[in-house]
């Protein structure tokens, strides 16, 4: 199946580690607020699923996610659809699906699962499932035989998945008794009985009506139900679940909310999500904690092109451009993640930065390289956080053209592009010359306006974008990535490193809009660039290699882990270790535009101001875990 082909592509290797995003929600003796994967409906994305939720950072934790079944079809399954189905649409169904959850669950021995089922009205069922004709008759039927089969997968994995009812089969009328043990959810407003609101009258059904679902849509209606202390609700084994907030002010509004007019200790909320957890866990960081998304305070007020360089011992430097300046200035950012960073140093470099990169620390903090049109030069780092100037090398003919740098193992290399080629090359700072880095150099493939590169283990790692699409390559030919503007990378530590890649006018794969749409299945999208939305895509070196072999797009349905992290623009990112893992940190500036193309909405910022963002990602913890 085609979930079965992406689940292998995930799967690691002899000798591989386990690597898995990290969310706040596995951590839920510090933030009581959690997420629910909502209407991923194509089971191509599933194998991506499990990593970027972060099950595996806590055995007790749960992968929560809600599918729709839309239309019956002749052969007694539904259709995986949230609007009514389209011609020509191979949809996935409630057939297929038991295969994948069966997949996951044999694949994933710590992996639990809570599915919630939502079933769609459509035209032939429009008086209802408890209604006296042949539609209702064949559905109810085709319901009674899912649950067969659903219930022959709980009893093959005890403890380790539990079904939920959503929309037409919820516990009412005809209904009330039939395919127990399965609760269901309560939403204000829909056909759900009032009643059960405070009632577990189980001749009614009440007692199965668990799960309080409220809409996104009504923050006094919420605040409302927390003043009456969430009904029966706050006493069951349930999280409260808001369902579909996109937009970053009203996750903060809702967890604030939640947070203060908590009824005890174990009571939790989940946000019924149809965007990336990456965004979530950046949205949310205000009320958990568990992220970073804090807007910086520079002294200019318009700023541009930021480079984010790691020095050591939880510092950072920033060099950003202000608007207008000939030269460029740089922050220091200090903090522990995530704590709450504090700049502590802002100063003017005195020249025009076009890439930086942090070398290697023998001891006390990194240098940093600092590629000028000029030259290439050397700065150590006081510990004040001051930069000083140990060497510049003016650029040799050969180096005409520099467009990034990175550090080797032969020091700092130089990316250059002519009009015929791409190439590498080291510069050597004690007598000026430059020499091979052992890169072959590559045809141009076209008009490059932004590039990186990055080392990660034995491996040189090269992205270049036109100004809508990006191309990589791990030194054999350009591979077709997907749209992208403006391109940073960056690499871990170890001799297979996790690398990232992060762009701007990127492609959101999920989200409110293309998550229940039904003109295409989210895998079979054809990405178009949308200036604000910055992408990130995750793997180890040895993945990246894998992948570059291959024709496929960096995908939410590939084999790089693929999705939307936040909006803005000149993303620079690099990756942190951590005790338990690791970090993906990043800086952007403001997006200069409201239109984020229907994938979410951040908080207002100040126009030309910088962003720094920051969230968890993978863990070598379990060795028995899933590899990626």
């Amino acid at each position: 199946s085609s979930f079965e082909a992406g689940f292998g592509a995930l799967s690691a290797g002899p000798g591989m580690r386990p690597f898995v995003l990290l969310v706040p929600w596995v951590s839920l003796a510090a933030t009581p607020i959690g997420f629910q994967l909502h209407s991923y409906n194509d089971l191509r994305e599933w194998h991506q699923l499990p990593f970027k939720a972060g099950f595996f950072g806590n055995p007790d934790a749960l992968l929560s996610m809600k599918v729709d079944f839309n239309t019956l079809t002749e052969e007694g399954t539904f259709l995986m659809t949230h609007d009514d189905p389209q011609p020509g649409v191979a949809y996935d169904n409630s057939g297929s699906m038991l295969g994948a959850v069966e997949q996951l669950l044999h694949s994933s021995p710590r992996l639990r699962l809570r599915i919630a089922l939502c079933f769609k009205q459509y035209a032939a069922l429009s008086s209802g499932p408890c209604a006296d004709n042949a539609a209702a008759t064949q559905w109810i039927a085709a319901v009674d035989a899912f649950y067969s089969a659903a219930q022959g997968l709980v009893q093959s994995y005890p403890g380790r998945l539990e079904w939920v009812l959503d929309g037409m089969a919820k516990p009412q009328d005809c209904l009330a008794q039939r395919w127990r043990p399965w609760n269901a959810t309560w939403i204000p407003g829909d056909s759900s009985p009032p009643l059960a609101w405070a009632s577990d009258d189980q001749g009614l059904g009440y007692d199965r009506y668990a799960i309080l679902n409220p809409s996104a849509s009504s923050i006094p209606v919420f605040q409302v139900m927390g003043h009456l202390g969430f009904g029966k609700f706050k006493n069951g084994p349930y999280p409260l679940q808001v369902w579909e907030p996109d937009d970053q002010p009203s996750l903060i509004d809702y967890g604030t909310s939640f947070v203060s007019s908590r009824p005890n200790g174990h009571y939790q909320m989940h946000n019924a999500i149809n965007i990336d957890p990456a965004m979530w866990a950046i949205f949310t960081s205000k009320v958990t904690g568990a992220a970073w998304n804090h807007e910086l305070s520079t002294h200019a007020k318009d700023v541009t092109k930021p480079h984010l360089v790691p020095v050591g011992n939880s510092r950072y430097l920033i060099l950003y451009t202000p608007t207008g300046a000939a030269h460029a200035s740089y922050l220091q950012i200090t903090g522990e993640v995530f704590s709450t960073p504090s700049s502590t140093v802002e100063n003017s470099l005195g020249v025009a930065v076009l890439a930086a990169a942090a070398g290697l620390a023998s001891s006390g903090l990194a240098p940093v390289f600092v590629l000028t049109a000029e030259a290439v030069q050397e700065y150590t780092v006081a510990t004040s956080g001051a930069m000083v100037l140990e060497h510049s090398v003016p650029l040799s003919r050969r180096l005409r053209g520099a467009i990034a740098i990175a550090s080797g193992p032969g020091g700092v290399a130089v990316l250059t592009v002519s009009k015929r080629q791409v190439d590498l090359r080291y510069v050597d700072f004690e007598n000026g010359s430059d020499t091979d880095a052992g890169w072959p150099a590559h045809l141009n493939p076209g008009s490059i306006e932004s590039a990186a590169v990055v080392r990660a283990g034995s491996v040189w790692i090269v992205a270049v974008s036109n100004g809508t699409h990006v191309s990589v390559s791990t030194g054999k030919g350009w591979v077709l990535a997907g749209v992208g503007r403006s391109v940073s990378l960056a690499a871990g530590e170890g001799s297979d490193p996790t690398v990232v890649l992060v762009v701007d006018g990127g492609f959101c794969y999920n989200g409110n809009t293309i998550n229940r749409q039904a003109a295409f299945k989210v895998c079979d999208a054809s990405p178009t660039p949308c200036p604000v939305v910055m992408d990130y895509t995750l793997g180890r070196a040895q993945q990246w290699v894998a992948w570059s072999r291959s024709v496929e797009l960096a995908g939410s349905c590939g084999s790089l882990l693929h999705g939307t992290y936040d909006f803005g623009n000149n993303p620079s990112a690099a990756i942190v270790h951590l005790p338990a893992g690791a970090a993906v940190v990043a800086v952007h500036e403001v997006p200069r535009s409201a239109d984020t193309c229907g994938c979410g909405t951040p908080e207002p910022r100040n126009l030309g101001g910088l962003v720094l963002d920051g969230w968890a990602f993978y863990t070598e913890a379990q060795e028995d875990a899933v590899m990626l």
